[in-house]
């Protein structure tokens, strides 16, 4: 696999790549299909050093790309956030296995200084736990270590976990003398931890149907699980300024504002290049039906700017004068007016 990657990525096209380096760069794929999407998002993790976002139009998508990007990159750097599903049949409302997911990506988002985050619109619009709140939340417990054991029982229930007679499935905590019983969101087997007192002797993890210890472990990770419902934060909110986010469609985004009840959607990127002025009056000709600004920033933007409202786009931006900019590429109103003039609208 290094072999591919290192012929892949020292082609003409990955190796003339240039991010964007204006408010906060936002890349679109286009022309990239089947594998190549993750290819290209690693490409841009390894030469760039910074932690990426990767946006699709649905789950199914989603888990395709987190799936090549872990044979490419390896399942450390990797996570995918999905969106929530309520689970039918079951007493459960939620999917445990997604709510593992969704906490893992949180949680390599605060931990990690690199981190490639795979999700879909959908699930980046869900609400979750502020990061202060989940930081706040957590629980790290190891062999020898001296814990209250009453406010321990207390912080587990704070932290969204049920006490229960017997732990018989993952959210579970169970308390039987000096013993407390847990099963972790985020761990395969349920672990037993041992007090003598107030301090930790031993913690094991142990099979859910026998109730038999499967092996000592030297330490055990609680990831809280809060409720998201009513929650002020979402996803973006982990991320550091330095995060580079991929759109795998602009429709996504257009998609989505319009569900949210925009009466007026804004989809504006960076032109690297004239033909990218193309690309966004072609979707703005596409997308005639909606409320649409939609131009490149940027120097080489310019014509989208110019002829955004001629393709169907509500407006354009200009500024009051040469000196007043507020954006990359903005041109002034006089200026504007006289192109007008000259094309005659």
């Amino acid at each position: 696999m290094d072999k591919i990657k290192e012929r892949i990525y020292s082609s003409t096209p990955f190796r003339s790549f240039v991010l964007p380096d204006i408010d906060g760069p936002v890349c679109q794929l286009q022309g990239f299909t089947g594998s190549l999407r993750a290819l290209f998002f690693s490409y841009l993790f390894e030469r760039y050093k910074r932690s990426l976002i990767f946006l699709t139009s649905d789950d199914d998508s989603a888990e395709r790309v987190r799936d090549d990007l872990e044979l490419i990159a390896g399942k450390e750097c990797v996570a995918f956030f999905p969106v929530i599903e309520m689970t039918p049949y079951s007493e459960r409302a939620v999917n445990p296995s997604l709510l593992r997911l969704r906490l893992e990506s949180l949680q390599k988002l605060l931990e990690r200084d690199q981190t490639m985050v795979v999700t879909s619109a959908k699930a980046l619009s869900q609400p979750v736990a502020r990061a202060d709140s989940f930081v706040q939340h957590q629980l790290y417990l190891k062999n020898g270590a001296q814990v209250h054991f009453d406010t321990l029982v207390k912080q587990l229930s704070t932290a969204g976990y049920e006490r229960c007679d017997t732990v018989e499935d993952v959210g579970h905590f169970a308390v039987r003398g000096g013993i407390i019983d847990i099963y972790p969101w985020t761990s395969d087997d349920p672990v037993r931890i041992e007090f003598f007192g107030d301090q930790i002797e031993s913690i094991r993890s142990f099979n859910i149907i026998s109730q038999r210890s499967i092996e000592s472990i030297p330490a055990v990770e609680i990831l809280p699980l809060l409720p998201e419902n009513g929650g002020d934060a979402c996803l973006l909110d982990y991320l550091n300024g330095n995060t580079i986010i991929v759109i795998e469609d602009q429709k996504i985004i257009l998609r989505k504002e319009l569900e949210l009840g925009a009466d007026i959607c804004k989809i504006i990127g960076t032109a690297l290049s004239f033909r990218d002025n193309l690309t966004y009056l072609s979707f703005l000709n596409d997308n005639q039906d909606a409320n649409l600004i939609c131009f490149g920033m940027g120097e080489e933007g310019k014509m989208s700017r110019i002829f955004s409202p001629l393709f169907g786009g509500v407006f354009t931006y200009a500024s009051s004068g040469e000196e007043s900019q507020s954006a990359s590429g903005q041109i002034a109103l006089s200026g504007l007016k006289e192109i007008y003039r000259v094309l005659g609208v």
